[in-house]
């Protein structure tokens, strides 16, 4: 079950990353589960293509792993993804 903004919003505070990555200028790499219920994956990409726009000199990769949630676990397992760990090892 995914949480609504209003949910998140009292986890998470008022906390608005989009002026921080508006304003990154290394190369970043995004992570996340498609199945994750913490972090709304859509409004994330759309919200990150948003500040790559707005900034000439952003460098983000985006990786979305389908049926991974929040952990990004293999599917059925409790080991984190082998493709997740490679990016992050070598990214």
């Amino acid at each position: 079950m995914a949480l609504s903004s209003n949910q998140r919003a009292r986890m998470n505070g008022e906390f608005d990353s989009l002026p921080y990555w508006k304003s990154l200028t290394i190369p970043a790499l995004m992570i996340y589960g498609r199945e994750d219920v913490l972090t709304p994956v859509e409004e994330s990409v759309r919200r990150l293509a948003e500040a790559e726009r707005a900034n000439a000199r952003s460098d983000f990769t985006i990786q979305v792993f389908e049926g991974s949630g929040h952990g990004l676990l293999e599917p059925g397992s409790n080991s984190i993804r082998k493709g997740a760990r490679y990016d992050l090892c070598v990214s």
